[in-house]
């Protein structure tokens, strides 16, 4: 599963990667300290006031166009703390990826105690996916590209570990729905340049018809 020359080392339920007998180290925003918090800041601050949004319903889009996807295996990027339970069946082979170990700890109590009996946590960085080639049915991230330095490479990661035929389901704040006083963190792509970036790559993009505040929700298939 994991690229030549990385092995891993698995603690507290987290799988750690190595590369050369040295673990693999990231930079958290706000240096991890916002894991604690991270829960009650997204349902209480960052939909409402930020998103413009309600986060029930983002869980009832996600569940409803994920709702027949089954045995499969799903890789995540930026895990979280693992909220994809509230819309993913437990039945999945789950594959979720963050620079936060705090927040990874959170996400691998979350899976446990909601049925998931085969999820795998890594820390990495969805830049540099530590996993081989064509082994994973489907990919998901939700309200993270804005957060990646180098949404391009995230992209092509995302192709190279997906099988032919493999689909991507996302969500992200785009700037044309931000009302000018709104103020969010990252940088913003427009849904022209998501579906250029992922054309690029050779998928099929398709934006959903679903609202939820600035968010858009899409799915693309290889």
């Amino acid at each position: 599963m994991l690229k030549k020359g990385l092995s891993t080392i698995r603690k507290k339920g987290i799988i750690y990667v190595t590369e050369g007998n040295q673990m693999v180290k990231y930079t958290p925003w706000l240096g991890d300290l916002f894991n604690n918090f991270y829960d009650f800041f997204m349902e209480k601050i960052i939909f409402p006031r930020k998103f413009g949004g309600d986060i029930m319903r983002h869980y009832e889009i996600l569940k409803k166009e994920l709702k027949n996807i089954s045995r499969k295996r799903i890789l995540e990027l930026a895990t979280g703390s693992g909220n994809a339970v509230y819309f993913l069946n437990s039945d999945n082979h789950y594959v979720g990826i963050d620079i936060s170990p705090g927040l990874l700890r959170r996400a691998e109590k979350r899976f446990r105690h909601s049925g998931f009996k085969d999820a795998k946590l890594f820390l990495a960085s969805a830049e540099n996916i530590p996993f081989e080639e064509s082994i994973f049915d489907g990919c998901m991230c939700h309200l993270s590209f804005n957060f990646f330095s180098d949404l391009e490479k995230v992209i092509q990661e995302i192709t190279r570990v997906s099988k032919e035929k493999a689909f991507f389901v996302g969500s992200i704040p785009i700037p044309e729905r931000c009302q000018a006083n709104t103020t969010i963190r990252g940088k913003l792509y427009s849904e022209r340049e998501l579906k250029i970036f992922f054309e690029n790559q050779g998928w099929q993009f398709e934006s959903l018809s679903q609202e939820n505040g600035v968010l858009l929700y899409f799915k693309a298939m290889r």
